[in-house]
This record gives C-alpha cells, sequence and structure tokens, in this order.
C-alpha cells in the first residue's frame, strides 16, 4: 500500500503552483470561467493540453473544485478519460478527494468508472481506499466493477479490510464483493482485518464466509 504515497503527491499537485503549467491550467486552477472561455475561443485546442504532470485544465478545475469551470471544459470536448503521468484520470481525482458531485458530473459525461491507473487500480479503490463512502456508492451504482484487481491483485475489500471500514466493507459485501479474494502473498481480507486488529470487521467478513 505504499504506492499510495504516490497518490498522495499526486492530490497535494492540485493545491499547489509548483507545476509548470498553461495558462489555461492556470485558470481552471483558480476558477476564471470567463478567461477559460476567452482562451479557448481562441485557440479551441487547449482544452487537452497537459501539463508537465500529465493535468489537463479538466484535471485542475475537478481538484479544485470549480464545477462551472469542470461542465464548460466538458461540454468543449475535454476528453472526460485523459490520463496523467500516473495513469489516472479526472475521476480518480475525484473519488480521492471525495467529490461526488464532480464524479456524478465526470459519469454523466462517460467517465470510464473502471479505468485503471499505473497501479491498477481504479476509482472505487482509490475512493475506498480514503474512505470516501458517498463516492463509493456512486460508483456502485454507476456499475464499477466491486472485484477489480490491482497490480497487487488487492481488491477494494482489501482496502477497506485493512483500513477497518466496517460500513464500507458491508457496502461492497451487499455488491457481492469476493469475501475470500486472494491477493499476491495468498491473504484474503479477512486476513488483512486480523493482520490490522480490526474485529468488527473480521466478524462481518466471518458472517458472509470469510476465511483465514
Amino acid at each position: 500500500m505504499n504506492r499510495k504515497l504516490a497518490i498522495v503527491a499526486l492530490v497535494t499537485l492540485v493545491w499547489s503552483s509548483l507545476a509548470f503549467c498553461g495558462e489555461i491550467h492556470d485558470a481552471a486552477r483558480d476558477g476564471d470561467l470567463e478567461k477559460v472561455k476567452a482562451l479557448l475561443k481562441d485557440n479551441p485546442e487547449l482544452v487537452s493540453t497537459k501539463d508537465t504532470n500529465g493535468w489537463t485544465p479538466l484535471f485542475w478545475a475537478v481538484g479544485n473544485k470549480h464545477q462551472n469551470v469542470a461542465e464548460f471544459l466538458l461540454a468543449n470536448k475535454a476528453e472526460v478519460n485523459a490520463t496523467n503521468s500516473l495513469g489516472a484520470t479526472p475521476l480518480d481525482l475525484a473519488a480521492i478527494a471525495g467529490l461526488k458531485d464532480m464524479a456524478e458530473l465526470l459519469l454523466t459525461n462517460k467517465a470510464d468508472v473502471n479505468a485503471k491507473d499505473n497501479d491498477g487500480d481504479t476509482p472505487l479503490m482509490d475512493a475506498v481506499f480514503w474512505g470516501r463512502k458517498d463516492v463509493v456508492i456512486l460508483l456502485l451504482a454507476s456499475k464499477a466493477n466491486v472485484n477489480a484487481k490491482d497490480n497487487l491483485d488487492e481488491t477494494a475489500l482489501h482496502f477497506a479490510a485493512f483500513d477497518g471500514r466496517k460500513d464500507v466493507v458491508e457496502l461492497l459485501l451487499a455488491s457481492d464483493a469476493d469475501v475470500n479474494a486472494k491477493e499476491f502473498h495468498g491473504w484474503t481480507p479477512l486476513q488483512r482485518a486480523i493482520q490490522q486488529g480490526n474485529k468488527d470487521v473480521a466478524d462481518i467478513l466471518r458472517q458472509h464466509g470469510g476465511q483465514e
């Protein structure tokens, strides 16, 4: 799970001015809709340009909660499934930050609910890892693959069990999560819960047929 530290760095960049950005990225980050409109009017292809971290203007609008800017960019052919240098999409960013309304906007505009980043993580895994329950509910309702596996064969249920997120564990199990899925060491979600001393979660997993 140490690879998630890379995502922490990713999120930090949203509120940072350290990335080398173009004028339109700065405008999207700042929520300056009029400037975004003016820039795209003169140069429509700017909507797809990436900064040095692979972020398009849509990433900056999403990460900084500028819904109106995100809506305008999407209406002007912003790529909803664009990926940055870590393979993450704007939906990943919304999931990590717990931005339900933004995630809903992206899904309405055909964001891939099961897109995988460079670690093999899906938006659902990101939402579970960061404890974003509202986004978890939204993604599950949007047909997220509850049993998708990352590059280490971990599932969202592994993450929830490891962190002791009882309510999220129950949501995932209600959506047919594989209670005995094994990651690359052969550990099941129940073993993860026991490892971390998460007794309540372990009890729930056992009730659903979880094995050690």
